[in-house]
């Protein structure tokens, strides 16, 4: 069941919403799953195991789901990378793992976004990337600056994740980061360099400042405005990193 739940995932749903139920549920065999205790502690599994069990309802594998009462709680993350350690993990050398981690750091973007790259994305000075490696589901249009110097002329072959992050942790001497906290270390950066809110949001695609009609009729890319702050923010990169 589990296997054909997760090529069915994978068939359906976003790349990383399906690679994130793969990982939660390799270490759980088929033959097992109606002896599995409820007692589970990892949120990421207890999220995938309820999928799993919906999934089997629905087609008549299973009559009730034993997690359906779990509640799903993740630990709010605070790490906030200090410009030593941002330092520390741009300078090590691990491609293409390491190429996709300074991808992170330069533009504040999602994973996926950078791990699923391709360069039919780019035109002219600027790269969309398309809704389907989008969290938002819409497609997000960025100004090309300094970050397309690291930009590979073909799509990254692969999908090594853990292996890969723990070398970096070894040969960085950074400990207790995920790659998400790229994302909040590039956020938390264009604020200590004055770039306003709106404008980083706008980079990042996180709109939280323009909804309802605003959302609807303001149609203004910011993409000066985006250029801008991209470039100061690589000077700074440059200057630590240097």
């Amino acid at each position: 069941m589990r296997d054909r739940f997760l090529a069915d995932c994978h068939s359906r749903l976003r790349p990383a919403t399906a690679e994130r139920y793969q990982y939660a549920l390799k270490g759980i065999a088929d033959t097992k799953l109606d002896q599995l205790s409820t007692d589970i502690a990892d949120p990421n599994q207890i999220k995938a195991l309820k999928a799993l069990f919906n999934w089997c309802i629905d087609r008549g594998y299973y009559d009730r789901n034993p997690f359906i009462r779990r509640k799903v709680i993740f630990n709010v993350r605070d790490r906030l990378l200090t410009d030593e350690e941002v330092a520390a993990i741009w300078n090590v050398e691990q491609a293409p793992y390491s190429d996709i981690v300074r991808l992170l750091i330069l533009t504040g973007q999602r994973r996926n976004q950078i791990w699923r790259y391709d360069p039919a994305w780019i035109e002219v000075d600027t790269i969309t990337f398309p809704s389907s490696v989008m969290k938002s589901k819409r497609p997000h249009t960025l100004p090309i600056t300094g970050f397309g110097h690291h930009l590979p002329d073909k799509p990254f072959s692969f999908n090594s994740w853990s292996k890969s992050k723990a070398r970096l942790d070894r040969r960085s001497g950074v400990k207790d980061w995920v790659l998400h906290d790229c994302r909040r270390y590039f956020s938390s950066t264009m604020a200590r360099l004055g770039v306003p809110l709106h404008v980083t949001e706008e980079i990042i695609d996180h709109r939280s400042q323009v909804s309802g009609v605003a959302a609807i009729y303001n149609r203004y890319t910011f993409l000066d405005e985006m250029r801008e702050a991209l470039t100061k923010y690589e000077s700074h990169i440059a200057e630590i990193t240097n």
